[in-house]
């Protein structure tokens, strides 16, 4: 598995990519680094290391990663037309709301309500 099957495989589960990040890593403690123009802003651990990242990391010698994924390569992977509509709506949303009171999550159920029909007068275009 690749770093980005990894990303797309356990990101879902996590929000998605977290605000603010540009690209991620893998160490070789299986820890998933995601850096930004302020330095790492959000990280977590997974069971298992992708295989680029190891294969990267062995043959460099090295603990941490120059192997990354950006942001752009993660959007581009969605599966579906569906999921990247979504997507691109979430942002937009997210970008009208206050960032430093309002998270990502916020976005997320704005959409997830105006799809499921809860705010009169507005619908999404399929």
């Amino acid at each position: 598995m690749t770093l980005l099957e990894l990303l797309r495989r356990e990101l879902p589960k996590r929000g998605g990519w977290p605000e603010g990040a540009e690209r991620a890593r893998q160490d070789d403690d299986r820890e998933i680094c995601f850096e930004g123009a302020c330095g790492v802003s959000y990280d977590f651990d997974v069971d298992e290391m992708s295989d680029d990242s190891l294969r990267w990391l062995n043959e460099n010698n090295r603990a941490t990663s120059d192997l990354y994924v950006t942001r752009e390569q993660y959007v581009s992977t969605l599966r579906t037309e569906a999921e990247r509509k979504r997507y691109a709506a979430i942002e937009s949303i997210f970008e009208i709301l206050d960032a430093g009171v309002s998270t990502s999550q916020d976005a997320i159920d704005v959409y997830d309500a105006i799809a499921a029909g809860k705010i009169p007068g507005v619908k999404l275009e399929v």
